[in-house]
């Protein structure tokens, strides 16, 4: 088989990958649903005692849904890389400033927060004290819900760079000073915490719990914004159409070997495994976004559309309100399918409940405008 009839039967090996917003997108849309996954079959002490599932099949031992759990442990720390991508964007092009993140990121929040927390309190599933109530609202504690853990790390990221931000364009500095800060930040982190444990202090009070997190997940954060300014995909774009057809497919096959099976590496803190592996995971998937279906690629998007919302309802479904009604369907990938089912359509009532109240406060401002 001539090198040209390879290329012609891999015509996607030569178009320019891009990782734009669109991408992102169906990024998060898949995200969201396979934490959904992790989720759901990672933590059986969660479940109520009646609660049944039935696996699809068993690898090695283990059931498949359980095989899966350390490769979609992904989820997370992609997102932290996309936010640190898409603020490198955002500030490029000045479309959104930290302030708005942060603001529409609470925003989204405390929506959640009214519309569940009442609910489970009444049910009895949560106790809530004055001071957990004002913990729990500003996102310092997450113990009314426990994947909430995120929000008080993700802004404190977000509030924290966009002040060195400033600093790092001013001084013009360097993209791999910041990155080996960062890591050095990060390896004290896990070097503070070991050593606070050793001699017997809490490291779970609230301020060293939130420095540690603050410390470890920043990282996931700054490779995101290191590689958007060094323009990564362009460069990782330009390396794979230098290398000859047959050359290429063998290339990327190695990485999605890469891609399936790096995440499963447990001897290093899993920080400095996903600041590897995010960088050839994001590229894989925006390079397999080119082959997706139409169809398949816009039910990403819109799940993406809504993922902030559904991170933030679908435990509170998940462990708290409709449990039994999640596994109902016993057979896993439907109990699964459920749940995203679920937390979709609550993401859309959700989201226009925000959109209604943000109109609501527009025309507000307007009618004050006027009257002065």
């Amino acid at each position: 088989m001539s090198d040209k009839h390879v290329t012609s039967n891999w015509k996607i090996l030569k178009m320019n990958v891009i990782f734009d917003k669109k991408v992102s997108k169906a990024l998060k849309g898949i995200l969201i649903i396979i934490m959904y996954w992790s989720h759901m079959f990672n933590h059986p002490e969660r479940l109520q005692k009646e609660i049944e599932w039935i696996s699809l099949f068993k690898i090695g031992g283990k059931t498949v849904e359980e095989f899966l759990v350390p490769f979609f442990h992904v989820a997370v720390p992609c997102f932290f890389f996309i936010a640190g991508y898409g603020y490198y964007i955002s500030n490029l092009n000045r479309t959104k400033s930290a302030k708005k993140q942060i603001l529409g990121l609470y925003t989204k929040y405390w929506i959640v927060f009214a519309a569940f927390i009442p609910l489970c309190a009444i049910l009895g599933k949560i106790q809530i004290t004055p001071v957990s109530l004002l913990l729990n609202l500003i996102g310092l504690s997450s113990s009314y819900c426990g994947e909430w853990w995120f929000l008080s790390t993700y802004v404190e990221i977000i509030f924290v760079f966009s002040l060195i931000d400033k600093y790092i364009r001013n001084h013009n500095v360097k993209t791999i000073h910041v990155f080996t800060v960062s890591v050095a930040l990060s390896f004290a982190g896990y070097l503070i915490n070991a050593v606070l444990s050793h001699v017997g202090i809490d490291t779970d009070n609230l301020i060293l719990h939130e420095l540690y997190y603050f410390l470890i997940k920043q990282p996931l954060f700054i490779i995101g914004w290191c590689l958007a300014r060094c323009d990564y995909i362009k460069k990782m774009n330009a390396f794979l159409n230098r290398v000859e057809s047959k050359k290429k497919v063998l290339l990327i096959c190695i990485l999605c070997i890469f891609t399936f099976t790096f995440q499963y590496i447990t001897l290093i803190p899993e920080t400095y495994i996903y600041i590897v592996y995010l960088p050839v995971f994001v590229y894989m998937f925006s390079l397999a976004s080119l082959m997706m279906p139409k169809l398949i690629s816009q039910i990403f998007e819109e799940f993406g559309k809504y993922s902030t919302y559904m991170w933030l309802c679908h435990s509170i479904l998940l462990y708290k309100l409709v449990q039994k009604y999640i596994y109902f369907p016993k057979i896993s990938i439907l109990c699964w399918m459920n749940l995203v089912c679920l937390s979709f359509g609550c993401s859309i009532i959700l989201a226009n409940i925000e959109k209604s109240i943000w109109a609501f406060l527009d025309t507000l401002k307007k009618h004050k405008t006027k009257k002065i």
